[in-house]
């Protein structure tokens, strides 16, 4: 393949972790990404270029501006025609509340509350067998999270509750044939 990168076996299904080190960090390092990754990047903002906030003309057309505050301390705004936003990952994950800020109780318990997806079936096991233990999310790594926490052995007495802020499972496994 291109600038030596190998593609990962397509019969196996694998964890994030693989995920990364099979094929994030192994793209990221061919010739065509190397020099455009930048890390310890902060993006500030997005905004539809050349237009304000409250203007709707011609909106879809417009591309988009990314403010973005880099590791060395300089400010940059980067012309896109596309925007992923996979906010409320790493180290600034989202609050768990509806409206985008923490639900009462969820700065106080921090310490008890894991961002992110956990590693239920191998070196985080001790902290989720045999509990009860809330999933709160709507997406696949949420589901994931409750699959592999019913795969864990049971010992004694558990309960998984799994939250989603809408009622539309059907986001995650399709329609419901009956």
């Amino acid at each position: 393949m291109k600038g030596g990168w190998q593609h990962s076996n397509q019969d196996v299904l694998p964890t994030g972790k693989e995920i990364v080190e099979q094929y994030l960090q192994p793209a990221a390092n061919t010739p065509e990404l190397i020099d455009v990754i930048h890390y310890g990047a902060e993006v500030i903002g997005v905004t539809k270029t050349d237009l304000s906030k409250s203007a709707s003309k011609n909106r879809d057309k417009s591309g988009y501006t990314v403010h973005v505050n880099m590791a060395d301390g300089t400010a940059l705004q980067l012309e896109a025609q596309a925007v992923l936003d996979a906010s409320g990952t790493g180290s600034h994950p989202n609050p768990i509340g509806l409206d985008g800020l923490p639900v009462a109780g969820e700065r106080e318990n921090q310490d008890m509350i894991h961002y992110g997806i956990p590693d239920v079936l191998n070196t985080e096991r001790l902290n989720y067998q045999n509990k009860k233990v809330l999933v709160l999310g709507a997406g696949h790594s949420a589901m994931n999270v409750v699959l592999d926490l019913l795969n864990l052995p049971v010992s004694g007495s558990r309960a998984i509750y799994w939250g989603l802020r809408h009622d539309n499972i059907e986001k995650l496994v399709g329609e419901w044939i009956e």
